[in-house]
């Protein structure tokens, strides 16, 4: 899959995906057109791998973002209002089909 359409159809399922990498506070991502995917486990990208097109083999999963909440006080960190986020779990990745960095 190199477009984001359709992904609800794919969940559950292992997929490959084409796109950009990004790291984001939630950790390492892949963007792909404006979309964004997560990778289980990882922080950030290599520094070989940062912003650059790799492949990422897994399976796509959903989950919910967490919600900003205040107790005591202090707030926690998290989403304005209740939202879903894209997640590849048990993910590998590599350069196989993607153009050279720039």
């Amino acid at each position: 899959m190199t477009h984001a359409e359709d992904w609800d159809r794919h969940l559950g399922k292992r997929v490959i995906l084409i796109g950009t990498t990004q790291n984001q506070k939630l950790g390492a991502a892949l963007s792909i057109d404006h979309r964004t995917v997560y990778v289980k486990g990882m922080d950030s990208w290599p520094p070989e791998f940062s912003n650059r097109m790799v492949r990422v083999i897994g399976i796509l999963r959903q989950y919910d973002l967490p919600v900003a909440g205040q107790k005591d006080g202090a707030w926690s960190a998290g989403v304005a209002e209740p939202a879903k986020a894209y997640l590849m779990d048990k993910a590998k990745y590599d350069t196989e089909g993607c153009p050279p960095p720039e």
